[in-house]
């Protein structure tokens, strides 16, 4: 489940800021390197502060049992050091599995390039599809979010 935001207008500013952010990764960054889609989205902050530039699987599509890797990479797209907290977890898609909430904290140096250890996962043993996200916050606000998908086949 997705942590509410606050009010309804509020809710619908933050969708079209991040439908504007994603448009303009998604025309900046050019064909995709991966076969696997990525929505990355800025919260609440017209301009550049943390930006995820990868947040993605080692393979687009996974059998019941097939160890995965979840890559992320994080920028800081300031000139200010800034304390980060990452959280990564599963969104309900039945009949797969949710995965639980994965926390990190570090401190991004300005302008510096994070990439955590990827993160392992078993795939569970399902016929349809994982859903990820990963959300950056500092001190209590949401700077940026991205979601990924892995579609799971199980003979």
């Amino acid at each position: 489940m997705i942590p509410r935001a606050g009010s309804a207008l509020r809710g619908l500013v933050v969708s079209a800021a991040m439908l504007a952010a994603s448009l303009q990764v998604a025309a900046a960054a050019g064909p995709a390197t991966t076969a696997q889609p990525i929505a990355v989205h800025a919260a609440d902050h017209p301009h550049c502060v943390v930006e995820i530039t990868r947040f993605a699987f080692n393979h687009p599509l996974a059998h019941g049992g097939d160890p995965v890797k979840l890559f992320l990479v994080i920028r800081n797209c300031t000139d200010r050091t800034i304390p980060i907290t990452i959280t990564e977890f599963g969104r309900m898609i039945p009949p797969c599995p949710t995965i639980d909430p994965i926390g990190s904290s570090t401190t991004l140096a300005p302008n510096q390039r994070y990439v955590p250890s990827p993160l392992k996962i078993l795939v569970p043993s399902c016929n349809g599809v994982e859903s990820m996200v990963a959300e950056v916050s500092s001190n209590g606000s949401l700077l940026a979010w991205a979601t990924t998908t892995l579609h799971i086949r199980t003979p």
